[in-house]
């Protein structure tokens, strides 16, 4: 969804998308839920106003009415005595076509204005409206965006003409389309519209094609798609935002966390002197050669602030976590001698040596620095991994003299880097405890998750034959070449209460850890082959080059303790595939992205981006099934002719990823209004929110029970009615060629052969507001269905057309066991 810019004197926008779906079929993209900070929602007119329109939306600056010919719509700028009032009208339109509300909220309205016949009581508000049949083939859709200002859909099946939609503007004082923009001038103040960025969803991927306003007459408005076949559907960007941020040098994006609200914190670094810093922020020039950087998005892409933080020499940092409070708290490594530190802090006194780490606390709004310390002795320290909850850092040192507490688990150093990790007292003046883990060569921390306990779990990398294992576990000894590890410190430091190699004979990596309530240990990171695969996984055979790189991408699952592969899958093509992040969806669906070079690497049927672009690399981002055999989802992320690699993902979000990661080149779908629509040379930053579906089942599934589908469709599918059904194969459902129809009463038919499916049964329900749902369907009691693969899938219908489809989840398969 692309943004536009906002009005100049009005403080309020209106932003416009173009989709298209089948003609019987139309659907818009339903609006957000909650949280908006703006928005006041759609209002039902039941007779407590006095006006014909159907609904009324007030923010800010701007009141919308949606009447039965048209949007009126009120501008009244608190700096003027007088407003606007200015109409869009539809030439031509089906008269007075249904408007209905999409998404009702939760509560209702009482209005007792006036005279006593017009008081209403539980009236009823929603996120949006819809325009059902505005023109032949062709609705409307009026929402509400996150950032609680509106925004309109044009919906156009395949078929219909895009050139009966005509709107006039009644009362404006002028209308002008400059660089591509929609301007409506009022004696209130300007109106800006951008316009939209579409493509044609096809059997081969998706194809993007130009959208343009045209002009109609003196005050009209309509589109031009010239490159639009109305045999493709023509979908909107799922692109929620998209924005660089950089300068004019080398900036990276090395970690990313993400607040309920939405909002965006990275990490990264930045030798570029002009690197968009904000008023009001900690420091806004580059003090050293490399300094790091911090900054904020609020939950609609904008920047909050934007802040450099180091030394007069060069620093780095890649562990970033944010408090309850909001405060940020931050990792790294300084080469900087006055790096800043804070009074009372463990250690304010660099202590020599190639560079020290850094633990710092920026608070909540970038300004300040809520705490900073040195960490380190007379050698090389940078810290990996960070948790707020009981400021406990883990990182590497080859520092002999690193501070160790007495009684910790290891205090003396044992050749070449070492792991560490050490937990803060005393609001970071002293240590509770401090660590070394490691063997005889190199060790070190990539990831960190503390439990309620207060033990700290950690993950890494070693290429030590004597890294020190636990009984019991996966992998109590090295397999050779350079290892992964997971390992678990008691709450007092003092003890492993377990520890794993993760390899096979060539090199692996594990650059991510996520646990799962029942204690598994899911890990992602790249093999140069040879690792050890489970039966039934997505894909048990080696795809990469060799090349120096990584080779392949995998992911895995340890058994609670490091006791048993779970799952283990390979990710990739043949070229290098390197996932960088890894997250966990709340239902078991495993999120990894990374750069790929493979022109090959898997994707899936309505991915954002199916085919490789980049040169010589692309991001990625993939979605596994909970067990690791299947995709849900797998998209390229990138653009030609340059270089993109995602570092960060974020899955908490139903429906949505967002990714942060390292752009070489130009190109990328920024959206407008973003923070930094423009690349700026060398390397940039970018974050991104991208809209997903995805649906995932719990297993175990069993002859004489029940296979349960959890539908993450996302906010804008609020409010949307849906059918789910399974279908028993030996393949997946070819949701390419679209084998699927609906029966005339409403019977979700799925056929994954030319002969008729064995039936589990469907269910039908509408979507929760933030665009969830759970289904549970009967598995029947015949044994012979063991080994059976079963496949599923979910379809969301239009709320306004007779059993129209929106979309096709990507669909899943799992394999009925004993």
């Amino acid at each position: 969804m692309r943004r536009i810019a906002r009005p100049g004197a009005l403080g309020t926008a209106l932003f416009l998308s173009l989709a298209t779906t089948a003609r019987s079929q139309a659907v818009d993209h339903t609006p957000p839920a909650a949280p908006r900070a703006l928005g006041s929602g759609f209002v039902e007119n039941v007779g407590q106003w006095p006006t014909t329109a159907r609904f009324v939306a007030r923010h800010g600056a701007l009141t919308l009415r949606a009447e039965p010919d048209g949007l009126a719509l009120q501008l009244a700028p608190p700096d003027r005595e007088t407003g606007a009032l200015v109409r869009i009208a539809f030439d031509g339109a089906e008269r007075r076509p249904p408007v209905v509300g999409i998404a009702p909220r939760a509560g209702r309205r009482h209005y007792f204005v006036g005279d006593e016949t017009r008081w209403r009581r539980d009236v009823r508000t929603y996120d949006g409206l819809r325009y059902v049949g505005l023109y032949d083939g062709i609705d409307l859709a009026v929402y509400e965006n996150e950032d609680g200002a509106l925004e309109y859909d044009v919906i156009v099946a395949p078929g219909a003409s895009l050139y009966r939609f005509a709107a006039r503007c009644i009362g404006a004082a002028g209308l002008a389309i400059e660089d591509d923009t929609l301007v409506i001038h009022t004696d209130a103040g300007t109106i800006r519209m951008a316009a939209p960025r579409a493509w044609e969803r096809t059997p081969n991927g998706r194809r993007p094609v130009t959208c343009h306003y045209r002009r109609i007459g003196r005050d009209g408005f309509g589109f031009a798609v010239p490159d639009h076949s109305d045999e493709h559907t023509l979908v909107i960007d799922p692109v929620l935002y998209c924005s660089y941020l950089g300068g004019s040098s080398v900036d990276q994006v090395n970690a990313m966390a993400v607040a309920p609200n939405g909002s965006v914190t990275i990490l990264g670094s930045s030798n570029s002197a002009d690197f968009p810093t904000t008023p009001g922020a900690y420091r806004q020039t580059r003090f050293g050669s490399q300094d790091i950087v911090v900054a904020q998005f609020d939950g609609a892409g904008n920047l909050a602030f934007a802040t450099y933080l180091g030394g007069s020499s060069f620093d780095y940092a890649s562990a970033l976590q944010r408090a309850a409070t909001g405060d940020v708290f931050i990792g790294g490594s300084t080469r900087s001698p006055d790096y800043p530190t804070t009074v009372g802090a463990f250690d304010t006194t660099f202590n020599g040596g190639t560079a020290d780490a850094v633990v710092t606390i920026l608070s909540a709004d970038g300004s300040r620095l809520v705490y900073s310390t040195f960490l380190g002795g007379s050698g090389l320290d940078g810290v990996g991994a960070i948790d707020p909850g009981r400021m406990t850092v883990a990182g590497s040192t080859d520092s002999g003299n690193f501070p160790t507490t007495a009684g910790a688990y290891d205090t003396t150093a044992n050749g070449g880097d070492d792991a560490f990790v050490t937990r803060f007292a005393s609001g970071g003046a002293t240590l509770a405890y401090s660590t070394f883990i490691g063997g005889t060569r190199g060790d070190g921390v990539s990831a960190l998750v503390a439990d309620p306990s207060g033990a700290v779990t950690i993950a890494g990398n070693t290429d030590s034959s004597d890294f020190p294992t636990t009984s019991g576990v996966y992998g109590p000894t090295a397999g050779g070449g350079l290892d992964g590890f997971v390992a678990r410190l008691g709450p007092a430091g003092s003890s492993l209460t377990f520890s794993s190699y993760f390899g096979g004979p060539q090199d692996e990596s594990i650059g991510a850890l996520r646990i799962a309530p029942n204690g598994a240990l899911t890990i992602s990171g790249f093999t140069q082959g040879g690792l050890p695969t489970t039966p039934g996984a997505f894909d048990t055979g080696y795809n990469g080059s060799g090349g120096p790189y990584g080779g392949d991408g995998y992911v895995a699952q340890l058994g609670a303790g490091a006791i048993g592969l779970v799952w283990s899958t390979y990710l990739g093509g043949s070229g290098d595939d390197i996932p960088l992040a890894l997250d966990v969806r709340p239902s078991g669906a495993v999120v990894v992205a990374g750069g790929t070079t493979s022109a090959d690497f898997p994707t899936t049927p309505g991915a954002f981006d199916p085919s490789r672009t980049g040169t010589p690399s692309d991001g990625f981002v993939s979605v596994l099934g909970p067990t690791g055999d299947h995709l849900v989802y797998s998209s390229y992320f990138g653009t030609a002719n340059a270089y993109e690699s995602i570092r960060c993902v974020d899955a908490s979000r139903p429906g949505e990823l967002i990714i942060a990661g390292d752009a070489q080149g130009g190109g990328l779908p920024t959206t407008p209004g973003a923070a930094d629509p423009t690349y700026n040379g060398g390397h940039d930053i970018f974050v991104a929110r991208l809209g997903i579906a995805a649906v995932t089942p719990a297993g175990p599934v069993r002859p004489g029970t029940s296979v349960a589908l959890r539908l993450e469709a996302g906010p804008r599918n609020g409010g949307l009615r849906f059918q789910a059904g399974t279908a028993l194969g030996t393949g997946p459902i070819p949701l390419g060629s679209r084998r699927l129809h609906l029966s005339p009463d409403g019977l979700l038919m799925l056929s994954t052969s030319p002969a008729a499916p064995a039936w589990f049964g469907n269910y039908g329900g509408i979507l929760n507001a933030t665009g969830n749902a759970v289904a549970t369907l009967a598995v029947p009691s015949f044994p012979a269905l063991i080994g059976i693969r079963v496949h599923t899938a979910f379809v969301t219908l239009d709320p306004a057309a007779s059993l129209g489809i929106r979309e096709i989840s990507a669909t899943t398969g799992t394999t009925i066991v004993p």
